[in-house]
């Protein structure tokens, strides 16, 4: 009976294992308007999933222009700046 426990806990922790890291490729993915939204992102994703620890996490800078063409940008074009999470676990 306890092999059969052991099997069950083992399968369920990796199905849980893999919703977390789709959960944190989703956080990842959208961008925020300033650093502490990123910032408080990705706290509440650390408590919401103890399951999951992360080696490394920065947020990173981005710049992107206002009217959403590709393309360098002219001289003087407003830019809008967003910020992602970079995180490895």
């Amino acid at each position: 009976m306890k092999t059969r426990e052991l099997k069950t806990f083992e399968k369920n922790l990796q199905k849980r294992f893999k919703t977390a890291m789709k959960g944190l490729k989703s956080i990842s993915s959208v961008p925020y308007a300033c650093e502490t939204d990123a910032q408080n992102a990705l706290s509440r994703y650390l408590k919401e999933t103890p399951l999951v620890s992360l080696v490394d996490s920065q947020i990173q800078v981005v710049n992107k222009r206002a009217n959403g063409t590709r393309g360098r940008p002219k001289e003087g074009e407003e830019m809008i700046t967003q910020y992602l999470i970079e995180a490895f676990s």
